[in-house]
C-alpha cells in the first residue's frame, strides 16, 4: 500500500507460490495466482468484477457488474449443503427504488436471456424468459406472470407463450 506520491498503491503477496493482489497505476485491482502470476480476476475502475477477463465485455447491450468467462461450460455453481429438503435458489428481485418502493402492475421483475454471438456482437437475443408483476400487488401479495419469447430471425424476440398468474396458459 502507499500514498499518492508512490507508484505502488497496493500490494499483498503470499510469496510461497506467487499468489498476490495488486492495485495498478491504472486504478484496477487484479488477483493473480501461480508462479507465473496468471491473472485470475480483476475489479475494474467501474467496480465490475471480471473473472477470466482483463476488460469488460458488453453483452445484450450492457456491461454487467459480474462477468465470468470460461472456455468450458462450468461457469457458476450454486450448492446448498444443509441436511433438509430445502433447495438452493437464485433470486432475481425488483424494487422501484433503493429504499424499497412497491412495484406496479406490468413491471418486469427479471429475465433470463439467451444471447449467441452472431458474427458481429453479443447484443441480440435468441430467446428469453421474463417475469412480470400482475395486477393486485399489495402487502405480502405478489401476483406475477411469465412470458416466453423466441427470435424468428430478426433483431428482437417475440412473445410466444404466457403463463398467467391464475395458471392459465396463453399461446
Amino acid at each position: 500500500f502507499g500514498d499518492v506520491d508512490e507508484h505502488q498503491r497496493a500490494y499483498v503477496k503470499y510469496s510461497n507460490v506467487g499468489e498476490y493482489m495488486q492495485d495498478t497505476s491504472s486504478g484496477y485491482i487484479r488477483f493473480d495466482y501461480g508462479v507465473s502470476n496468471t491473472e485470475a480476476l480483476r475489479i475494474d475502475t467501474s467496480g465490475r468484477l471480471l473473472i477470466n477477463r482483463t476488460a469488460s465485455r458488453a453483452i445484450a447491450g450492457d456491461n454487467a457488474k459480474l462477468q465470468i468467462e470460461n472456455p468450458s461450460s462450468g461457469l457458476l455453481t450454486l450448492l446448498r449443503t444443509s441436511n433438509d429438503g430445502d433447495a438452493a435458489y437464485l433470486a432475481i428481485a425488483k424494487s422501484r427504488s433503493a429504499s424499497g418502493t412497491v412495484c406496479q402492475s406490468g413491471d418486469e421483475i427479471g429475465r433470463v436471456t439467451f444471447v449467441p454471438h452472431d458474427g458481429t456482437d453479443l447484443n441480440h437475443h435468441a430467446a428469453e424468459i421474463r417475469a412480470y408483476v400482475d395486477t393486485g400487488i399489495g402487502s405480502n401479495d405478489t401476483p406475477g406472470y411469465l412470458t416466453f419469447h423466441t427470435n424468428a430471425g430478426t433483431t428482437t424476440t417475440t412473445e410466444r407463450l404466457r403463463i398467467n398468474s391464475d395458471g392459465k396458459i396463453g399461446i
